[in-house]
């Protein structure tokens, strides 16, 4: 059908083609692949396309869900979960992966419980603008530390660099 890299545009392009071909087939699983494909090559790349891709996943969804393939449906919602991510839709990426990890749970696929899983904690974190941790020193030779639960794991990091770079200088004596 395809490879997302590294030519995503041929690739994409081989896709559609294999859309066509697999429709006037009426081979439905083909088909059902092939616009998985179209939706996975229209977000790689530097020019995401998450229009279409969220298009061509629906599209793909219904294919499985009616012919019973529980696996490749669940794929597709895990697909559709990365698309809306893309989008900025939270509550949409975490009801894709939720139903792609029901239907991983029915398909017996472990290994696709947990990227469902760990769609639905990545999804919970979308819109959500994280703020930076503070570093301040007072006259007694103390670092405080002002953090929020939203602070990013980098702004975290560079206070810990900071502290280790400036212990001696500031005479640190307290956290």
């Amino acid at each position: 059908i395809g490879s997302a890299y590294p030519s995503v545009g041929e690739s994409l392009e081989a896709s559609k083609k294999a859309v066509a071909l697999y429709k006037e087939a009426g081979d439905k699983d083909g088909e059902g692949s092939a616009l998985l494909s179209v939706a996975i090559c229209s977000i790689s790349g530097n020019k995401k396309n998450s229009g279409e891709a969220l298009t061509a996943v629906k599209e793909a969804v219904a294919i499985f869900k009616t012919s019973g393939n529980l696996y490749k449906e669940a794929v597709c919602m895990n697909t559709m979960s990365q698309v809306n991510m893309l989008e900025g839709d939270g509550p949409g990426a975490k009801d894709a992966a939720q139903k792609a990890m029901m239907l991983f749970h029915q398909a017996g696929e472990p290994a696709g419980i947990e990227v469902a899983s760990s769609n639905i904690v990545q999804a919970n974190s979308v819109g959500v603008t994280h703020t930076m941790a503070r570093l301040m020193f007072d006259d007694n030779s103390t670092a405080h530390i002002e953090v929020s639960e939203l602070c990013s794991q980098e702004s975290l990091e560079s206070i810990i660099e900071t502290m280790h770079c400036l212990a001696v200088e500031k005479q640190l004596k307290a956290v």
